[in-house]
């Protein structure tokens, strides 16, 4: 359904002093390619890796994970480009672009995906929890080298290095809150709806990657059986959920 206006009022998206509704987004995520997600060149005591991934303590050990905020990134990145498509390119703008933000808020018009995922003036309407794997989640080896795109050869001081990966294949779990966004409206004055239906479509489909080396392939990961929780007050003031289904 076509949107009459992109731009939202400070009314609809400063609204966390109200409760509407929230939706509760689980699932489990896999990575269908090679996945680093770095945290940059380290001389770490013990480490045969110069560029390792990135690893939370569970349980008495180190194990990778996915960053929330990785998450959020790409996803963020993902609404930008498909807002810019269908409602022209001034309906994004970088999300540090703060002289923006600010405009638009005075302005009482802000633009979508600052009305989903927040800014400098505005709280984010979504909040991802870091992706812990279900099972074990090997971490394993590679050598790279830098190539010199003019000559063809190897690039002096680009390596060689050992960077680590998690092999495809390794099921994570995801948890994605949307508060105050009604996900099953296709309302003509709310794009926000629409957009968040496009992404998790566009997860569930592997279209999203996350980490580094995008540029080959790596880190595209998939949403696979999702289930969508809703969560209101009914006249009573008691907290109500019940499942629904999303048109993705």
């Amino acid at each position: 359904m076509p949107v009459k206006s992109y731009f939202l009022p400070q009314s609809r998206v400063a609204d966390f002093d109200q409760f509407r509704a929230v939706y509760i987004l689980e699932g489990s995520l896999i990575n269908e390619t090679p996945m680093r997600i770095g945290m940059g060149r380290t001389e770490q005591l013990g480490s045969a890796a110069d560029v390792p991934h990135i690893r939370i303590r569970r349980g008495g050990e180190e194990v990778p994970y996915i960053p929330g905020s990785s998450l959020k990134g790409a996803f963020r990145s993902l609404v930008e480009r498909v807002s810019a498509a269908i409602y022209g390119a001034d309906s994004v703008h970088p999300p540090f672009d703060f002289k923006r933000a600010e405009a638009e808020y005075l302005e009482n018009r802000i633009c979508p995906t600052c009305g989903i995922f927040g800014s400098t003036m505005v709280a984010s309407h979504v909040a991802i929890r870091d992706s812990l794997p279900k099972g074990s989640a090997v971490i394993a080896q590679k050598t790279g080298i830098g190539i010199n795109r003019d000559f063809g050869g190897v690039q002096p001081g680009a390596g060689p290095f050992v960077e680590e990966y998690v092999p495809p294949g390794v099921e994570w779990t995801f948890h994605m809150r949307v508060t105050n966004i009604a996900l099953e409206s296709e309302s003509e004055d709310d794009p926000r709806p629409e957009l968040l239906r496009f992404l998790l479509s566009s997860l569930i489909r592997g279209e999203i990657q996350v980490g580094g080396r995008a540029s080959i392939g790596a880190g595209v990961i998939s949403l696979r059986n999702i289930r969508a929780l809703k969560r209101t007050l009914n006249l009573e003031g008691r907290l109500v959920e019940a499942e629904v289904k999303l048109k993705l």
